[in-house]
C-alpha cells in the first residue's frame, strides 16, 4: 500500500502550525529581549544621575538618545530619590496576536544611602 498521499496531506496540515508556533516564539523572545533593553537604559541613567546632581533635562536626554519610540511617562526627581517611570509600543510579528502585550510600562525608582545606589522596580 502506498502513504505517500496520507504524508504529504498530514505534512501540508502540521507545517503552517509548527511555523506559527515559531513564529510566536521568536515574538515573544524579541518582546523580552526589548523589555530587557529598557530596563537595562533605565537603571543605567538612575545610576549615572545618583553619582551627581539629577537633572531633569539629562535624564529625558539620556533616555531619547538611548532608546527610540519611548514615551516618558514621568520622571519625579525629589529628596534624592528619582522615579522614571516610561512606556513603549511594541510591534513584532503579530500584533494583533499579544494585544495584551503590546505596551511595555516600566517604572524604576533609585535612591542612594551611605554610597550605595538602590534601584527598585515599580
Amino acid at each position: 500500500m502506498n502513504n505517500k498521499g496520507q504524508t504529504l496531506a498530514i505534512f501540508i496540515i502540521v507545517i503552517p502550525i509548527i511555523l506559527l508556533l515559531v513564529c510566536m516564539i521568536m515574538d515573544l523572545g524579541k518582546l523580552s529581549l526589548e523589555k530587557k533593553q529598557l530596563q537595562n537604559v533605565i537603571k543605567t541613567i538612575i545610576k549615572d544621575e545618583l553619582k551627581k546632581e539629577p537633572d531633569r533635562k539629562r535624564i529625558i536626554n539620556l533616555i531619547n538618545k538611548n532608546t527610540s519610540d519611548t514615551k516618558i511617562d514621568n520622571i519625579i526627581i525629589e529628596n534624592g530619590i528619582i522615579t522614571i517611570t516610561i512606556s513603549k509600543q511594541y510591534t513584532g510579528l503579530f500584533p494583533n496576536l499579544l494585544k495584551n502585550m503590546k505596551t511595555i510600562n516600566l517604572t524604576y525608582k533609585g535612591y542612594k544611602i551611605n554610597d550605595n545606589i538602590t534601584i527598585k522596580k515599580e
